[in-house]
């Protein structure tokens, strides 16, 4: 037996690839305004989260020139030894001022920072209390960190008072979220996450939001959830990417400075990773800046997502309970999902389809994102295409919402994950597929 031999027995992809409907992977060759490039064509870009559009920004690729130029290509040492640079500092600051914190630090990406910071915070001794629903990144930093884990299921602040109930009143603890949920687009129930962690009689459990599509998002000026709800102060800790809103690539976390210099101190993700080169770290920057100078862009992106959001649920479509950019299209069967996004890429719009286990088996969604530089005329391309796909592909989900205002998810992950340990579920799945690559 060898290690390597899940890899020889790994057959899914190219079994998804036999059947025509694999869509990931695909080489963009460029890009043309709120469009891509592939395979020569330039199609709508409906699934990214460059949500103001600044990745294309001429001030942001010259930010990042002026001092690839100045500083070179990479930093080729971590922030703690030789790759501190002036420029990380001054983002630091920035991003502390406009999150509201007193300090801030970067890292070389948002996964980083997520493990960066609960690893180093959180020990053997202590519990985090986390949202079913949360980014990997969360989950891999609750794996490094070896605390106790006690899982709330998405959303359901029941479940967390009844978790938050089993600590005793010595214990330390401490309550992750993503802010916005960056499959259904639905946002974190900050006040009541914020009123049960102000225990009667016990000390207050402390709040990290990971907000990577809530920044430049939520609130005033894209300040996130904390802003959207007029809590910020209630939000102890801020974890975000650089490579959303801010155009760019990397990660920080930003909170009480006593705090974040503990972590500069103490994450092994920090100190023994290269440093975030400068190019990026001005494009950050720059795109900072540009978002706080130019609030139009907030506003925009709002107005595109509210036109397509209430143009899918006019048309049937079941776009769960988003509250953001993020527009997902429930679609159901696996199989389904995959064949639609490829008919959809056909037609000139790039949209993904996401299929489980990253959503609960039976529920695949088409996830779709939008810009605020989508112009009109772009988001009615989108409308329109939905719109001829509705009946071949019995997206018209209207009757069965009316029924069941959570029809959206009326299975939970966990029934999800116990699917996959019945016997013949892969099985099972195969043969969707072949189903519906077949007669779609």
């Amino acid at each position: 037996m060898s290690i390597f031999d899940k890899c020889y027995d790994y057959t899914d992809v190219e079994f998804v690839k036999q059947s025509g409907l694999y869509g990931f992977y695909r080489k963009c060759q460029g890009l043309d305004g709120s469009n891509v490039i592939y395979d020569g064509r330039s199609i709508i870009m409906a699934a990214s989260s460059n949500y103001l559009g600044l990745s294309s920004d001429p001030r942001v690729i010259e930010a990042a020139t002026v001092a690839t130029q100045k500083y070179g290509a990479s930093c080729t040492g971590s922030r703690l030894l030789n790759g501190n640079y002036d420029l990380h500092e001054e983002l630091e600051t920035e991003l502390a001022e406009f999150l509201g914190k007193e300090s801030a630090m970067v890292l070389s990406s948002g996964f980083l920072a997520n493990q960066a910071a609960i690893e180093s915070l959180a020990s053997s001794r202590d519990t985090i209390i986390s949202d079913r629903d949360n980014h990997a990144s969360i989950i891999s930093g609750c794996t490094l960190s070896k605390a106790k884990l006690l899982r709330y299921e998405h959303s359901s602040m029941a479940d967390l008072s009844e978790k938050l109930g089993t600590l005793e009143a010595s214990d330390n603890a401490i309550i992750i979220s993503d802010g916005v949920f960056s499959m259904g687009g639905d946002i974190a129930n900050l006040p009541e996450m914020v009123r049960l962690a102000k225990r009667s009689g016990k000390k207050k459990v402390p709040i990290l939001i990971d907000d990577a599509h809530g920044l430049g998002v939520l609130g005033e000026g894209g300040r996130g959830i904390g802003s959207h709800y007029g809590m910020a102060d209630d939000v102890d800790l801020i974890v975000g990417p650089l490579s959303k809103a801010l155009a760019s690539v990397g990660g920080f976390i930003a909170g009480n400075s006593e705090v974040i210099n503990y972590i500069k101190h103490k994450a092994r993700s920090m100190m023994f990773t290269a440093g975030l080169p400068a190019g990026p770290t001005a494009a950050a920057l720059q795109a900072l800046r540009i978002m706080r100078a130019e609030p139009e862009r907030l506003e925009r992106l709002r107005k595109n997502a509210a036109t397509v959001k209430k143009a899918f649920r006019e048309m049937g479509l079941n776009v769960l309970h988003t509250e953001s950019p993020i527009i997902p299209v429930l679609v159901g069967e696996e199989g389904m999902a995959l064949k639609l996004g490829q008919e959809l890429f056909q037609r000139g719009l790039f949209a993904t389809p996401v299929p489980y286990p990253a959503v609960p088996y039976g529920q695949a969604i088409i996830r779709t994102s939008f810009m605020s530089t989508h112009t009109d005329e772009q988001i009615q391309q989108v409308i329109d295409i939905f719109a001829s796909l509705v009946k071949p592909y019995k997206l018209d989900q209207t009757e069965s919402m009316s029924r069941d205002k959570n029809a959206a998810y009326s299975f939970t992950k966990a029934i999800g994950r116990r699917k996959l340990m019945v016997s013949g579920t892969r099985a099972l799945l195969k043969r969707k597929i072949i189903k519906f690559a077949s007669t779609i």
